[in-house]
């Protein structure tokens, strides 16, 4: 790849789901921007599902990826790496249970190329292939997305909604900020906390709902208040 036209990286970490990952993956062969415009920077943090080798595999067919490995040490300290390695000047962070529609990419630059100095927040919604329980339709609209209420203020975005499942922005500002804590070793507060710092030294998120990922992964009511319990172990350290 010529590293001079990577005007972005994607970084992706991920651990234990080689499945969607594989997905996820996928959906990158189909943007609408040539491969050789950015990069796909996706770090292991310590899987043992088999998805060292399934990263060998798509390496090998995809000559715009590259991959990481590290020993278990949460999404903060993933990302981190992939921040490091990053070779383009935006860094887009996506998940690995995240499937990028056609022209995630290709809107991330557009928003990008209208005004610089910024972080971009795409939209997320759930997967169609998913059964979408009353639940899960009542968190997406409130408390796992809440789109309803970004959607009031579309050029001046809290920096509460700084959402590592589809927001991109210049690594410069990412290497001036400090880049994301390495004390949050689990996936609550440590991208809000990021973007607390980063508003700190004037960066503004602003939102391109038409940057459109799809979230492949259900939510249980179980599941969700073990997450919940989690923030407020987060939320502490935040604080």
């Amino acid at each position: 790849m010529d590293n001079d036209r990577a005007h972005v990286s994607v970084v992706i970490p991920t651990r234990d789901r080689k499945a969607t990952l594989e997905t996820c993956l996928e959906a990158f062969r189909a943007q609408t921007v040539p491969a050789d415009r950015f990069e796909l920077v996706v770090v292991d943090d310590g899987s043992t599902d088999g998805t060292r080798e399934t990263l060998a595999r798509f390496a090998r067919e995809m000559p715009n990826l590259r991959c990481l490995s590290q020993a278990p040490g949460g999404p903060a300290r993933a990302r981190n790496a992939g921040i490091r390695e990053a070779k383009g000047p935006l860094v887009l962070f996506t998940g690995d249970d995240c499937i990028a529609s056609p022209a995630l990419i290709e809107e991330h630059l557009r928003s990008h190329a209208r005004e610089r100095g910024i972080a971009v927040l795409g939209r997320i919604e759930w997967h169609p292939g998913l059964e979408i329980t009353p639940f899960m339709e009542y968190i997406g609209r409130t408390f796992q997305f809440t789109y309803p209420l970004i959607e009031k203020r579309p050029h001046s975005i809290p920096f509460g909604f700084f959402y590592t499942s589809n927001i991109s922005l210049p690594k410069e500002a990412l290497l001036a900020a400090g880049m994301f804590d390495e004390e949050f070793t689990e996936a609550v507060c440590e991208d809000a906390e990021l973007g607390y710092r980063l508003s700190r030294n004037g960066i503004r998120i602003v939102y391109n709902r038409r940057a459109l990922t799809y979230h492949h992964h259900a939510v249980t009511l179980e599941e969700y208040v073990r997450r919940q319990i989690r923030q407020g172990r987060a939320a502490a350290l935040f604080h």
